[in-house]
C-alpha cells in the first residue's frame, strides 16, 4: 500500500475544502456587497461594534451601540472576541462575514472528510459525498449562513468527534481537541459548544459501556477529557472567566421550549421551505426546524442506520438516536432536553431543535456508509454486478446530495437581499440619538452614533437606562456641589475633571455595569435597577477635591483570564519546542 506524504494530503484537502467553499457560496459572492436581513444583521452590526473599538485603538470589552451599553467581550453570544475577526479587521463587513463563512465551510468540508476516512473508515468516493453533504448541509445553512453566525462552531463537530476519539490514547489529540475548544470560547460558540460536549459525552458513555475493559477505558477518557478541558480552561481563561461570571450573575429569562411535534420532525427533512414564516404548533420561524436531506439522502441515511448495526459502527447509530430524542425538546421529565436545562449552561439557552445541527454529523455518516455498503451487501448476492452496483449507488447518493446542496445554494442567495451599508460620515464624537442619525442600526458604529433601540434578545442590557441624546457633553452632576468640565469620550472610557465642592455624584451617558472602573472614588449605579433591562445610569461618586477622573471598562476577570491565557500558551509553546528538541537529537 502506497503512503502518502501526510503534507500532500493536507494540501490536497486544503485545496478541495476551498474549492468546496468558494462554489458553495458563489450566490453570496455575488450578491457582495448586499447584506442580509434577521439574525444576519444582527452578526453585521456586532462585526461593525467590533471594527469601532479596533479603530478607536481599544479592545472591543464594552458596546455602547446597542440597548444603551451593555458588556461586548463577555456577551454570551457575541463575537467581538473572534480571532477571525480580527484577522479580517481592514476588510468591510458584508465581506467579512463572507470570508467568515468561507473559513467554516472549507473547515467543515475538511472535518467531515478526516472523520470519515479516518473513524468511520468509508472510502474516498462515500467520503467526498458525505463531506459536501455537510459542509452545504441545508440544516447548517438555513441557520448559520447570512443568519446566526455565533453557531459556526457546529461546522466543527467531526473533528471534535475524531479527536475526542483518539484522545484516549494520543494525548496530542487531547491537546488539539482543547485548543480547538478554546478558539470557539473566543468564536461566541455558546450554543455550538455544550450541545457538541453533551453529544462527546454520548459518545464517551457509548464507547465506555462497550469497551472490553471498561474501567481502563474509562479511566482513560477521563484523563483525555482532563487534558483538552485544562487546555481549553486555560488558553480560553480571557473569555472564559468573564463570561463564566456573566452566566452564573444573570439569569436569562426564556419562554419554556415547544416539543417538537410528529408533523414538524416529518417535515424538517423532506419540505424544502426556505422562510422564515411560523411554523404551524411551533413557536419559532422555520429557520430554527428545517433541515432538509431530500427523500434520497434520508432514504439512504435510513439504510445506513440499518447496516451500521453491526458491532464496529452501531455507535453511531445509538449517537443519532440520542440526539435526536434531545432535539425532540422537553415533551416529558425524563427527556434529554428537560434534564440539560437544569444545569449551566443549558438553563441559558433555548431551542432544542437547535441540535438538528449535531444530528447532520452522524446523518452524513449514515449516508455515506450506505453509500459503500450497499453496494457491497447486494454484491456478495450478484457478483457480477458488483461494479454496476457501485456505480448506481454512488450516481444515486450524489443525485441526493446535489438535490441538497441546489436547496442549500437557493439559501444562500435568496439571505442576502437587503441594500449595502450606506455611507456615512463619522462623528467625531460619539453619543445617543440626535439630529442626521442614519437610520439602519449596522451603519451607526461606523458613524460613531448609536440609537436608543435593542437587538439584545434576553441577555442583560440597558434598554430602560434613561441615557440622554445629542451632542451634548457625556457627563453631568447627578447630586452635590461639583463642577464638570473637559469631557472626552471614546466608545468605552470616559476622561473628565471634576472639581467638588463637598462629596457628590457624578452621571455619565451610558448604562452600568459592574465592571467599569474609576481612578478616583465609587462606581456605582444610578437609578432603579430593572432587572435585565437595566435602568441605571453609570455614575461616580467623588470626594470633594479636584480630580481628574478617569472611567473605564474592563470585564471582571479579564485581567486574571488574560494573564492564564498568555501563560498557558507561553507553556503549550514550550512544550512544543522540547518535543521538537528531543526529535532533532534522535
Amino acid at each position: 500500500m502506497k503512503v502518502r506524504p501526510p503534507g500532500l494530503r493536507i494540501a490536497v484537502l486544503t485545496i478541495a475544502s476551498l474549492a468546496f467553499a468558494f462554489a458553495f457560496l458563489a450566490p453570496e459572492l455575488a450578491r457582495l456587497p448586499r447584506t442580509p436581513g434577521g439574525d444576519g444583521r444582527f452578526m453585521l452590526h456586532q462585526i461593525e461594534i467590533a471594527k469601532a473599538s479596533l479603530r478607536a485603538g481599544e479592545l472591543p470589552l464594552w458596546n455602547p451601540f446597542d440597548c444603551r451599553g451593555i458588556p461586548q467581550w463577555e456577551h454570551p453570544e457575541g463575537i467581538a472576541a473572534s480571532p477571525l475577526l480580527l484577522l479580517f479587521y481592514p476588510l468591510s463587513s458584508p465581506t467579512t462575514l463572507y470570508l467568515w463563512e468561507l473559513v467554516y465551510v472549507a473547515w467543515g468540508f475538511a472535518s467531515m472528510w478526516l472523520w470519515l476516512r479516518d473513524d468511520v473508515s468509508v472510502t474516498r468516493p462515500a467520503a467526498l459525498l458525505g463531506a459536501c453533504l455537510w459542509a452545504g448541509s441545508p440544516a447548517l445553512t438555513m441557520q448559520i449562513v447570512g443568519a446566526h453566525a455565533t453557531f459556526h462552531g457546529f461546522y466543527l463537530f467531526p473533528l471534535m468527534l475524531l479527536w475526542w476519539r483518539k484522545a484516549e490514547r494520543d494525548h496530542a489529540a487531547a491537546i488539539k481537541l482543547g485548543l480547538l475548544g478554546a478558539f470557539l470560547l473566543f468564536e461566541g460558540a455558546s450554543y455550538p459548544l455544550p450541545m457538541c460536549l453533551a453529544a462527546l459525552l454520548v459518545e464517551s458513555l457509548i464507547r465506555g459501556a462497550r469497551a472490553r475493559g471498561r474501567l481502563r477505558a474509562v479511566g482513560r477518557m477521563l484523563r483525555a477529557g482532563v487534558v483538552a478541558g485544562v487546555v481549553a480552561a486555560g488558553v480560553g481563561a480571557a473569555r472564559l472567566l468573564p463570561l463564566a461570571h456573566q452566566l452564573t450573575t444573570f439569569e436569562r429569562r426564556l419562554a419554556d421550549d415547544d416539543p417538537l411535534a410528529a408533523t414538524t420532525v416529518a417535515d424538517m427533512f423532506l419540505d424544502p421551505r426556505a422562510g422564515g414564516h411560523k411554523v404551524f404548533l411551533q413557536t419559532f420561524g422555520w429557520h430554527e426546524y428545517g433541515a432538509y436531506l431530500g427523500p434520497v439522502c434520508l432514504g439512504l441515511a435510513l439504510a445506513g442506520l440499518a447496516l451500521s448495526l453491526e458491532r464496529r459502527r452501531v455507535w453511531i447509530a445509538l449517537l443519532g438516536l440520542v440526539v435526536l430524542v434531545a432535539m425532540l425538546g422537553d415533551f416529558a421529565p425524563y427527556a434529554p432536553w428537560h434534564v440539560l436545562k437544569l444545569a449551566p449552561p443549558f438553563s441559558a439557552l433555548r431551542v432544542s431543535s437547535r441540535f438538528r445541527l449535531v444530528l447532520m454529523t452522524p446523518a452524513c455518516a449514515l449516508v455515506a456508509i450506505a453509500i459503500d455498503e450497499v453496494p457491497r451487501r447486494l454484491g456478495r448476492l450478484l457478483p457480477p454486478t458488483r461494479r454496476i452496483l457501485r456505480a448506481a449507488s454512488l450516481a444515486f447518493g450524489a443525485f441526493g446530495v446535489a438535490t441538497a446542496l441546489a436547496f442549500a445554494s437557493h439559501l444562500v442567495g435568496a439571505r442576502f437581499w437587503q441594500a449595502p451599508p450606506a455611507r456615512v460620515s463619522p462623528s467625531p464624537v460619539f453619543y445617543y440619538g440626535g439630529a442626521g442619525l442614519t437610520p439602519e442600526y449596522i451603519d451607526q458604529p461606523r458613524q460613531n452614533r448609536a440609537w436608543l433601540g435593542c437587538r439584545n434578545n434576553g441577555w442583560r442590557g440597558n434598554a430602560h437606562t434613561a441615557v440622554w441624546e445629542g451632542d451634548v457633553p457625556q457627563a453631568r452632576v447627578g447630586r452635590g456641589q461639583a463642577i464638570v468640565t473637559r469631557v472626552t469620550r471614546s466608545l468605552g472610557s470616559f476622561d473628565l475633571e471634576v472639581r467638588a465642592e463637598s462629596a457628590a455624584r457624578v452621571v455619565l451617558d451610558s448604562g452600568y455595569e459592574r465592571g467599569w472602573r474609576t481612578n478616583v472614588g465609587e462606581i456605582v449605579g444610578d437609578g432603579p435597577d430593572r432587572g435585565a433591562g437595566g435602568g441605571r445610569l453609570l455614575a461616580v461618586d467623588v470626594p470633594a477635591g479636584t480630580h481628574a477622573l478617569r472611567v473605564t471598562y474592563r470585564p471582571l476577570y479579564f485581567s486574571l483570564g488574560a494573564a492564564i491565557s498568555a501563560a498557558s500558551v507561553a507553556a503549550l509553546l514550550a512544550v512544543v519546542a522540547s518535543r521538537a528538541r528531543r526529535r532533532r537529537r534522535t
